[in-house]
Parts: structure tokens; C-alpha cells; sequence
């Protein structure tokens, strides 16, 4: 006896790419993911090729029907904006600092002269 297998339907990368938005259910399927993982990851932002907006209790999901085939055959690189602006604030305050630190040695020389 053949063990059952199930027919997916897993679309093409030209029907992927022929999409304005892929629905997270068809970017499931495309990606050999459930859905309630590819929520999840799209929520936590975890997935380089879409996003999620929490409106009260409704989310909406945008995901880039592009960048969506790239990750699947390239991988992406996966930077939040949570991290990349705290990175960003940390070298605008040593920036500061380094500044403040001139401006300082600046007043000193002035002053001694």
C-alpha cells in the first residue's frame, strides 16, 4: 500500500511573482510552511519579504511577491527595524560623544591661551 500523499498545489514562481500581494495562505504553500507559522513570523517580523499591521484585534499582511521568490531561492538578509535602529542610536551617541569630546579639548586650549 502507497502511503497517501497530499496535492498542495505549490505555485510556480511565475504565479508568485504574477501578484500584487500574496495572501499568506499561497505564500505558505510556496514556502513548504504552515500558516499559522508564516503569521507568526510575519507578526514577530522575522521574514524579510513581508509584514504585518495590528489594527485593534485585525492584522493585515503585505507580502512582496519579489522578494518572497529571492528568499525562497537566494535567502535574505533579516534585519528588524527594532535592531537596526538601535544600532543607528549608537553610533549617532558615540558620534556625540566624540564630538562633544573635540568641542571640549577645543574650549581647553581656547581658555588657556
Amino acid at each position: 500500500m502507497r502511503p497517501r500523499t497530499r496535492n498542495l498545489n505549490i505555485p510556480s514562481d511565475q504565479e508568485i511573482l504574477a501578484l500584487d500581494n500574496v495572501p499568506v495562505e499561497t505564500a505558505a504553500r510556496y514556502l513548504g510552511s504552515s500558516t499559522a507559522t508564516l503569521y507568526e513570523a510575519l507578526q514577530d517580523e522575522r521574514v524579510p519579504f513581508g509584514w504585518a499591521v495590528q489594527h485593534n484585534s485585525h492584522w493585515s499582511y503585505n507580502i512582496s511577491p519579489g522578494a518572497l521568490v529571492r528568499y525562497k531561492r537566494e535567502g535574505l538578509p533579516m534585519y528588524r527595524l527594532k535592531d537596526v535602529s538601535e544600532i543607528i542610536c549608537e553610533d549617532v551617541n558615540r558620534l556625540i560623544d566624540q564630538r562633544m569630546s573635540l568641542v571640549g579639548k577645543l574650549t581647553s586650549v581656547l581658555l588657556e591661551t
